[in-house]
């Protein structure tokens, strides 16, 4: 049972090892995270702008707290679109990146 048991142990730390060298890869605290959402090309590309700040809707890492991101719907296309999402028709596709995207 040991000889078993020593590859597994082994295993397990490396793999400890290398998710703690890979660490600082991850968010700060009170860091940005902006919302991404899929694009008509089915790309990523920015989430919502909201009206009161002309922002992307984007959250802090670790901090918590309301926010309120008012989306204006400015065309009829725009009416159509999230009449369309509410009645479940179609879908709005977005996300919050695991990993901040940094230059390595």
């Amino acid at each position: 049972i040991m000889q078993l048991l020593l590859p597994l142990l082994l295993l397990v730390c490396f793999f400890c090892i290398a998710c703690h060298a890979d660490s600082d890869r991850g968010y700060k605290m009170g860091e940005r995270i902006n919302v991404q959402c899929l694009t008509a090309t089915g790309t990523w590309g920015p989430g919502p702008v909201c009206h009161e700040s002309g922002d992307t809707l984007a959250f802090a890492y670790g901090r918590d707290g309301f926010s309120a991101c008012a989306i204006p719907v400015e065309s009829p296309a725009a009416y159509s679109w999230l009449a369309s999402l509410l009645t479940l028709e179609k879908a709005w596709v977005c996300r919050v990146p695991m990993m901040p995207e940094r230059e390595v």
